[in-house]
């Protein structure tokens, strides 16, 4: 199975992607720390299959399957990203069409609490309550940027920090690196 060119949900075993998340829907602001781990991927037929833990707070990590074939990205039953991604494409999440999904934009900029990402894909979503909002997936890295408005909650989810195996190019080293030719 190939990929489609950029890659918006890589899979790689070893990565982990470090978040803030900032619910605004109380009184006072509540700030939870969120770390997804992906703790092994492997060849599956024509899908790529990963566990991954995510750890919300001091909370037990909880683990999910997250999977790539051919029709899309997936978390668990729920299809993320549909390929090959097209603006305008929307979709049903899930078995249920409680959820829906639609490409907004494939060259939106993503702020975060550490970097400004361009060239992310945009994907809205919607449920039938008065809940919406939009998630970014830069190439190369995932998911960077979740904002989610509606009667259940008010919050947005920013990339901190990662570490991708076989990529040199970390937050840190980004912000510490000197720069070359002084």
């Amino acid at each position: 199975m190939a990929k489609p060119k950029p890659d918006y949900f890589p899979l790689i075993a070893g990565a982990t992607l470090y978040y803030v998340h900032v619910d605004y829907s109380q009184s006072e602001p509540e700030v939870t720390r969120m770390i997804l781990r992906v703790v092994s991927a492997a060849q599956d037929g024509d899908a790529l299959r990963a566990q991954v833990t995510k750890q919300w707070g001091a909370a037990a990590p909880q683990t999910q399957e997250l999977r790539v074939d051919g029709k899309g990205a997936w978390a668990g039953k729920n299809l993320e990203i549909r390929f090959p991604p097209k603006l305008g494409d929307a979709w049903d999440a899930a078995d249920d069409p409680y959820y829906k999904r639609l490409i907004l934009s494939t060259k939106a900029k993503a702020r975060t609490i550490v970097k400004d990402f361009t060239d992310c894909l945009e994907v809205g979503f919607t449920n039938e309550d008065t809940d919406s909002g939009s998630r970014f997936y830069a190439p190369g890295l995932g998911l960077v940027r979740e904002e989610w408005t509606g009667e259940s909650r008010n919050s947005v989810l920013s990339l901190a920090d990662w570490r991708i195996p076989g990529q040199a190019q970390t937050l840190k080293r980004q912000l510490t690196a000197k720069p070359r030719g002084k």
